[in-house]
């Protein structure tokens, strides 16, 4: 079967199932839930491992790096997580954007 680009749908998946081995914690994928479980972690400032390498590598308290989130995640941190969990695209674009620039995520610790 060919489509308007003229690849068959059969390298479409080869290419999508090779990118899901390498993405496995992105969106969708089996290991997203415990990058958001560990997000949750940080943001309650229970990951003592990185509120260490905010201080040492951002050069920031944790009181001072959680004040630069948006309020969302202040005043409503289990909506963001399931949020985060199920639907990210329904966060509001400054959430999101905070998230993107922030190590919270991506941080892979020691």
């Amino acid at each position: 079967m060919e489509d308007v680009y003229g690849q068959g749908s059969e390298e479409f998946l080869l290419l999508a199932g090779t990118g899901a081995l390498f993405q496995q914690d992105r969106f969708g994928m089996p290991g997203w839930e415990p990058v958001v479980e560990r997000m949750a972690m940080r943001l309650r400032g229970e990951d003592k491992e990185f509120v260490s390498y905010l201080a040492a590598r951002e050069c920031l308290g944790f009181e001072a790096w959680l004040a630069t989130a948006p309020s969302l995640v202040h005043d409503d941190l289990p909506r963001v997580v399931e949020s985060l969990r199920l639907a990210p695209y329904r966060l509001d674009a400054q959430v999101l954007q905070w998230f993107t620039w922030n190590p919270v995520l991506t941080h892979r610790g020691t």
